[in-house]
């Protein structure tokens, strides 16, 4: 094993501390002026540690604010979204990837072609297909819209971690007797475990744009 010497070592640690503190600073310093007064919020300065330390703005924020029903909505948001798209995701992957039909591939190029379209190109169509469903303004709506941005990626992802899973299990699975649900979720579906927490992340990477304030503000009377 090849062994560094102590200044090397030294110098990739000291650049690896620098960049996570530069990389921590910008929490650091919000969670810094959250414990400011109002009228000092907007001060400048690089410092962490404000000079008057108070707790008005998180009791405010609990107890004149929704804060914790926009925090609920986002939450219950994302798992079902989450859910959503696992569930249909595995599925398609799962047939896209162990069976052949007729339109496989024509399928895969539509869903691989679907990533390559800017998001805000489907801002106006997923808009309009929501408010013909009467879904404007509603839980579902919000759902539908998340997932018709998730489930594509999260069955092209699935589809690349089934096709490096070895089919022999399947195969002797399908030999004492196993269907095809039986074979996914006893045989396929616990060596894909991992990818669901890749998919959620991307789906609460998503919702982090703006769903806490939209769900608390426009449906939580809802």
């Amino acid at each position: 094993m090849r062994r560094f010497p102590p200044f090397l070592k030294f110098l990739a640690y000291s650049i690896l501390i620098v960049a996570a503190l530069i990389t921590l600073y910008p929490v650091l310093r919000v969670i810094s002026i959250s414990f400011r007064p109002h009228n000092m919020i907007l001060t400048t300065g690089l410092s962490l540690f404000p000079d008057s330390p108070t707790l008005e703005n998180y009791l405010q924020l609990f107890t004149e604010r929704s804060f914790l029903l926009w925090i609920g909505g986002s939450l219950a948001i994302t798992g079902v979204t989450a859910g959503l798209a696992v569930s249909i995701a595995t599925l398609s992957a799962y047939a896209l990837t162990r069976w052949k039909f007729r339109l496989r591939n024509s399928i895969l190029l539509s869903i691989f072609f679907t990533q390559l379209i800017p998001g805000s190109v489907m801002l106006v169509p997923t808009y309009l297909m929501i408010l013909k469903l009467n879904l404007v303004n509603t839980y579902p709506g919000l759902l539908l819209s998340y997932a018709i941005a998730t489930v594509p990626f999260s069955i092209w992802l699935l589809r690349g971690y089934f096709m490096g899973i070895d089919v022999e299990p399947e195969e002797a699975a399908m030999i004492d007797g196993a269907g095809p649900l039986r074979i996914f979720y006893s045989v396929l579906l616990p060596q894909a475990v991992p990818v669901p927490a890749v998919i959620f992340m991307k789906v609460s990477g998503a919702l982090h744009t703006g769903l806490a304030r939209g769900s608390g503000k426009g449906m939580g009377n809802r």
